[in-house]
């Protein structure tokens, strides 16, 4: 991911800033809820696994293939500065093995809090869900970012930190999902349409897309510097109210009988909840893709000045579309793989301005190392 084909750059950009930073006590609070975590979510997956039938067993690796395309897409949003490995599967797996574990130690005590005042139980256990969920998964991106605050630059960033984290949850809970239909008297037709319902025809607007706007209000408010303290606080409550309020309405005991109607009534019902908060996140997210272009110009300046990046060079890399344009054009796998290590190294260049290594030496060895590549 954050590796550039064994450029200078690459040893410069990953030494020292990957998941394990025994300095900061974000990381040692991760690690001991990880365990615990991974200890109870295990608990799960072996009993999810333990009644696994062909259906069962099809609809798992249904979502594994459903989540191994998303996790492309997502990494692929970070294409201008990619993350480590480490930091991605920290988020990804947080929210798998962290999140869902504590949920389920904090559900009944929740659920008893919002039963006290709400006397409908599924309202109420709307109101629990929402809650608890969203909080703990906002907690696993906020240890994530004390623990490498070097990769959080843009909102960009939170948003695929966001999505990593929503998305780990998302996995793990269609597992068990999944696994409780096929165990629960439904057999094979349940678990085939747990399957159709979370992840074919609402798996796009679930948990991935809920932290996805925390994400993109906390990162405004960690790196929006020039920003004032209003609009910074504004965004991470925005940002954490609509990753609430979108989970909430989703979770509300309203529309169910669209889902009892079949399939049609279940992408009507899917359209209907999840269409007024993909009216916000839309366009937030284009906005934030967008705004790459400023981004990218403003730490590839110093190279577009001296002449080492041409306007060739600058319209290919300077924003998302174009890179992906670019990466298409060569005729031939050969001459796409060498564009590609060409374009990524170039990126390189520019991620040191971006990070602040901008040590004479540092920079005149890749500036070689892409002079190399072009000949």
């Amino acid at each position: 991911m954050s590796g550039s084909y064994g450029s200078p750059a690459s040893e410069v950009l990953s030494r020292g800033r990957g998941l394990v930073q025994t300095h900061r006590p974000a990381f040692w609070l991760y690690a001991a809820l990880f365990v615990v975590g991974a200890t109870l979510a295990g608990i799960g997956l072996v009993g999810a696994l333990e009644g696994v039938t062909a259906a069962s067993g099809l609809g798992m690796a249904g979502v594994i293939l459903f989540g191994a395309a998303a996790l492309w897409f997502i990494l692929q949003l970070a294409d201008l500065d990619p993350k480590p490995m480490s930091i991605a599967a920290a988020a990804l797996l947080g929210g798998a093995l962290v999140a869902t574990s504590i949920v389920q130690i904090a559900a009944e005590p929740l659920s008893h809090v919002f039963g006290t005042f709400i006397s409908d139980a599924g309202v109420a256990g709307a109101f629990s869900a929402a809650t608890g969920e969203e909080f703990y998964k906002a907690l696993v991106v906020v240890l994530v970012f004390l623990i490498a605050p070097w990769w959080w630059r843009r909102p960009l960033d939170g948003l695929v930190f966001g999505l990593l984290v929503g998305l780990g949850f998302q996995m793990y809970e269609d597992i068990i999902y999944i696994s409780g239909a096929a165990s629960a008297g439904t057999g094979s037709a349940g678990a085939l349409t747990v399957f159709v319902d979370r992840v074919l025809v609402t798996g796009f607007f679930s948990h991935a897309v809920y932290t996805a706007f925390f994400g993109l209000g906390f990162a405004y408010a960690m790196t929006a510097v020039s920003a004032s303290r209003g609009k910074r606080i504004g965004a991470v409550v925005a940002g954490s109210a609509l990753a609430w309020g979108a989970h909430l309405l989703w979770d509300l005991p309203i529309l169910g009988s669209l889902v009892d109607s079949g399939l049609l009534g279940t992408i009507v019902y899917a359209i209907l909840k999840s269409l007024p908060f993909l009216l916000v996140l839309i366009p937030l997210v284009v906005k934030a893709v967008r705004d790459e272009r400023g981004f990218f110009h403003r730490h590839a300046q110093p190279e577009i000045d001296s002449g080492v990046l041409g306007d060739e060079d600058v319209a290919r890399l300077e924003s998302f579309g174009g890179r992906i344009r670019a990466r298409r054009e060569p005729d031939g796998h050969q001459a796409r793989y060498r564009l590609h290590h060409l374009m990524r190294a170039q990126l390189d260049l520019v991620r040191l301005h971006l990070h602040g290594f901008t040590e004479p030496e540092t920079l005149e060895a890749q500036r070689d190392f892409i002079d190399e590549l072009k000949r």
